[in-house]
């Protein structure tokens, strides 16, 4: 879906297609918000890298939970990305059809999330509570 997003805005917004008017302090806004979602990925990247090499020996046969980084407070930092992606690509490129078909991606997200904690859940009996009440599944501080 965020690959629909990406290819439909750039090309409504060079063919003027579904657009809205050339606004640029919109089409700035939408660069920063996507730098900050190429920053929180990277984040979220480094601090699993420095996770998996500290983890080696026991990553495979007793997986544990991460605390560090963007972990801290959100526990799907990957998802989060995506949809900030597509939010500023989507205002970048003054498209409508990004920021429509952004509701079905966040809510895709949402049942993706449920389905994945219900799994944490059962393989993290120990320190799934701890960890469901000290950080948001997606958004930070909301949800």
């Amino acid at each position: 879906m965020y690959h629909f997003i990406f290819i439909l805005a750039a090309y409504g917004d060079r063919r003027n297609i579904l657009a809205w008017a050339e606004n640029p302090p919109v089409r700035w806004a939408g660069l920063g918000i996507y730098l900050a979602g190429a920053v929180l990925s990277v984040w979220a990247n480094l601090t699993w890298v420095n996770h998996l090499r500290k983890e080696t020996a026991r990553v495979q046969i007793d997986p544990a939970l991460l605390f560090d980084g963007p972990y801290k407070f959100i526990r799907h930092p990957g998802l989060l990305c995506l949809i900030i992606y597509c939010l500023g690509f989507a205002l970048a490129f003054r498209s409508w059809v990004g920021l429509v078909l952004l509701i079905p991606l966040t809510v895709g997200f949402i049942h993706r999330i449920k389905n994945m904690e219900r799994d944490f859940a059962e393989q993290y009996k120990q320190v799934w509570p701890l960890r469901r009440h000290t950080s948001k599944r997606l958004f930070p501080f909301l949800y």
